[in-house]
Order: C-alpha cells, then sequence, then structure tokens
C-alpha cells in the first residue's frame, strides 16, 4: 500500500523503514533520561489541564465523560512514570517503614552521642541494620554526622 501510493518497490520501502529505524535508534541512545521525564511529565500535565478545560466547557455528557476518563488515564500514567523515574516509592508502605525507621536511627544516633559511643560502634549498628534489609539504615546515619 504505503509503496503503491508513493511509486517506490516494497524493497525501497524497507530500505527506506531500516535507514529510518536505525536513525530513530541512534537518536534515541543520544536522549537523555533525565530530560526525557521532564518532558514527559511537562507533556501529561499539560494534557491532563487541557482535558480538565474540556470536561468544565464540555456542552455534553459524552464529552465530559470521555475527557475524565482520558484524564484519569493519564494520572495514572503520570503516577507510573514517577515511580518508574523514581520520584515516588514504589510501595508508599516501604516507604512510611523507611522514614519510621530512619527516625528511630536518628534518635538512636542522639543516645549514642550523649552517651560519646564511638565511631566504631555506629558502623556496626549500621552493618546490623543493613544485615537485616533496611538499606535505609546507612542513610539516615550518614545523615545524622
Amino acid at each position: 500500500m504505503i509503496a503503491e501510493r508513493h511509486g517506490l518497490s516494497e524493497r525501497q520501502c524497507r530500505a527506506v523503514y531500516t535507514g529510518w529505524c536505525k536513525g530513530e535508534t541512534a537518536r534515541l541512545w543520544a536522549v537523555d533520561p533525565g530530560d526525557w521525564v521532564v518532558e514527559t511529565i511537562a507533556r501529561h500535565e499539560s494534557l491532563i489541564g487541557t482535558l480538565a478545560e474540556i470536561v468544565e466547557n464540555a456542552d455534553n455528557d459524552a464529552a465530559r465523560v470521555g475527557a475524565r476518563r482520558t484524564q484519569s488515564g493519564l494520572l495514572i500514567q503520570l503516577a507510573s512514570l514517577l515511580v518508574a523515574a523514581g520520584v515516588l516509592p514504589r510501595n508508599l508502605t516501604t516507604a512510611r517503614d523507611r522514614d519510621d525507621l530512619v527516625a528511630a536511627v536518628e534518635r538512636i544516633m542522639k543516645v549514642i552521642e550523649r552517651h560519646n559511643l564511638g565511631s566504631e560502634i555506629l558502623q556496626e549498628l549500621a552493618a546490623v541494620l543493613d544485615d537485616v534489609g533496611r538499606t535505609g539504615a546507612k542513610h539516615a546515619l550518614a545523615l545524622t554526622r
């Protein structure tokens, strides 16, 4: 179909497509992931805002419902993007647990400092907490120094 429409052979179309794919692959590897995330977030927010205007100004219920559904889908995509980018935690309970652990370690640090215990003890406590699988422990200890 495409070949006929543009007066090309199928082989020529495949060659053009293969060249385009190679160019796109190179372009994709050149994209800065941080820039891409920021741009994609901005686009999502813009679309969500546009859909909010449609919901507000639509002259029929079907348009409002469709805009709300699309807006909802975009919000879910945005949340997934933020999780994938590491901006939001995958599991909010885990994040709360980590925050609770950080607070507990900070309290422990104050007790250790009040009693003038050495840094070796701090390192040993961090290692014990890491062994238990609490990756936030060393981070919490580093923050309190």
